[in-house]
């Protein structure tokens, strides 16, 4: 990390702790107009967060990963939009001072992190938001993993994705999505067995399977596999239906072209980058802190 981002990091700090509010019997809060002003680059003072939209959206996502919210009744208020007065003076014979009523928005600690997770470069904040006991220090040690995390999540999204346009024009089964990506990976590391290229690169963490496969190679290496599963939605989302023969053709020309590219960007073929180390515990232990901050935050700490 460089010196300036370190200095923008401890700026980062040193603001939220300074506009962090809290009023009696209710939570610590900042207000949307502070985190524009810290934030610039993605977020506009004047354009606040549909509230309904925001919420709805962060329930859905939570519920998702902690089921025992779901027969909630009534979804807990992170996020409300309130009417501030600032004092302003007007030019009259009396010279007199007014009060003028303008909005803004208040978040909550768990508001504001789901907010930042949606941007990239905002790894520093979001982390300060889901650690809030941690140091300047800590909170740096954490942005790589929460890149990590944000990135896999990407590639398993888009992986996905692509499972269930397979599963439309094939009209099969979910097997019919193993067979397509056993063929798209063994294309894409040029083998006939990947449990053999997993013995040969003494794999041992995690099942080398048809969705883990990310996590055995450096991450700077990703981009390559998000690509070649972005391609192949981009080649068969258009079609309402093909036989699977033709689904595995076109996954492995998809496969064998970013294959090409990662062999002419770095000078190495994507099974030189294989690695024994557990890449995917760093992604599990943010998707297991932002757990446990949703359970511990989501009803006790809202609005």
């Amino acid at each position: 990390m460089t010196d300036c981002e370190l200095q923008r990091n401890q700026q980062i700090f040193d603001t939220l702790n300074e506009t962090k509010k809290q009023e009696p019997k209710s939570p610590e809060f900042w207000l949307w107009s502070d985190l524009a002003s810290l934030h610039p680059k993605f977020l506009n003072k004047s354009a606040f967060i549909p509230v309904d939209w925001f919420s709805d959206k962060m329930h859905a996502t939570i519920t998702q990963s902690i089921p025992a919210f779901e027969t909630m009744v009534e979804q807990p208020v992170h996020i409300k939009t309130i009417n501030t007065n600032n004092v302003c003076q007007r030019i009259t014979p009396c010279d007199t001072f007014e009060l003028e009523k303008t909005m803004d928005q208040k978040l909550t600690r768990l508001a504001c992190e789901y907010l930042f997770k949606q941007y990239y470069s905002a790894e520093f904040t979001q982390a300060y938001f889901l650690f809030p006991n941690a140091t300047f220090n800590e909170l740096n040690d954490k942005i790589d993993d929460i890149k990590i995390y944000r990135r896999h999540q990407d590639i398993h999204n888009v992986i996905r994705q692509a499972a269930s346009i397979i599963l439309r024009i094939t009209r099969r089964t979910k097997a019919t999505v193993c067979e397509v990506y056993q063929n798209t990976w063994t294309q894409f590391f040029n083998t006939d067995n990947l449990d053999d290229l997993k013995k040969q690169y003494n794999i041992e963490h995690s099942p080398f399977d048809n969705m883990q496969l990310d996590f055995s190679m450096y991450p700077n290496q990703w981009d390559y596999i998000y690509n070649m599963f972005r391609d192949i939605i981009v080649q068969l989302d258009p079609h309402e239906a093909l036989e699977l023969e033709d689904v595995v053709t076109q996954c492995k020309e998809c496969a064998q072209i970013q294959r090409n590219m990662l062999k002419k960007h770095t000078g190495k073929n994507p099974e030189e980058f294989l690695t024994k180390i557990d890449l995917g515990l760093k992604s599990k232990q943010i998707d297991d802190a932002r757990k446990q901050f949703w359970f511990k935050n989501y009803k006790t700490n809202s609005l």
